[in-house]
């Protein structure tokens, strides 16, 4: 995992810039001695967003913690998103303890910030995507409130894909995707509303775009003409029972 997690923070930024050129001089290109963890570690982090003079990266754990910077290179502890768990993940994925949420993933569309969450049961595809949303990510500002605007896409048991690891693309045509999914028929790509932030319509079409039998963890960037997938799979620190990531 930890190569995954060294390579989404990579490519956040890189997204960023590209999709976003007026943030191109809002992410500083920090010294290799800067960019050191110091002493913080995170599991499956979002892409980096600024709000105001500050940066933010959100990852999983209990009701999705945060930290923020606002030189990326000494981060603080922020708050969770949730302080009690929306009442749709009882009904849909009931054996979800905890409040623990999974790989999250944030940008900034318009005059708010979409915040993409996955709620599952371990090794099963009892598993949704939820959404919560924010006109600011500054704690000390009065419009701060997150808003849970329930789940984006399902999945259950006898479904052929599982519903994690959500990954958010705002394309320069205007239009929102989301690249998810983790093992079992690998990673698929759905066209969201950017006005609501969810599918389309609940029959719109989902779309397989690379598989492994390992394959997770899925980011989607563009450079130029190109769409660039960055996935996960295999495993590593192993010794030599491991294999190379992709």
């Amino acid at each position: 995992m930890l190569i995954g997690t060294l390579a989404l923070s990579a490519t956040a930024i890189a997204q960023t810039n590209t999709a976003r050129p007026e943030l191109q001089k809002s992410f500083p290109v920090l010294p290799l001695e800067q960019s050191a963890s110091r002493g913080i570690s995170t599991r499956d982090p979002s892409s980096i967003v600024k709000c105001k003079d500050e940066y933010w990266v959100f990852y999983t754990g209990r009701g999705v913690p945060s930290y923020h910077s606002k030189d990326l290179a000494k981060w603080e502890r922020g708050p969770a998103v949730f302080k009690a768990a929306p009442e749709w993940i009882a009904k849909i994925v009931p054996e979800n303890r905890n409040m623990s949420y999974w790989a999250p993933d944030i940008l900034k569309l318009g005059d708010r910030y979409l915040l993409y969450y996955s709620v599952s049961s371990f090794g099963k595809m009892t598993s949704a995507i939820g959404l919560a949303t924010n006109p600011t990510l500054d704690p000390n500002d009065p419009a701060y409130q997150w808003t849970d605007q329930g789940f984006v896409v399902r999945t259950q048991e006898g479904d052929n894909h599982n519903a994690i690891d959500p990954s958010v693309f705002h394309d320069s045509d205007g239009s929102l995707w989301m690249t998810y999914g983790s093992y079992w028929s690998g990673i698929k790509l759905l066209q969201l509303d950017p006005q609501t932030g969810k599918r389309l319509a609940p029959d719109s079409k989902l779309f397989s775009i690379a598989y492994n039998e390992s394959i997770e963890a899925s980011y989607l960037c563009r450079h130029d003409d190109y769409y660039y997938l960055f996935v996960n799979w295999g495993s590593c620190c192993q010794g030599p029972k491991g294999s190379r990531k992709k």
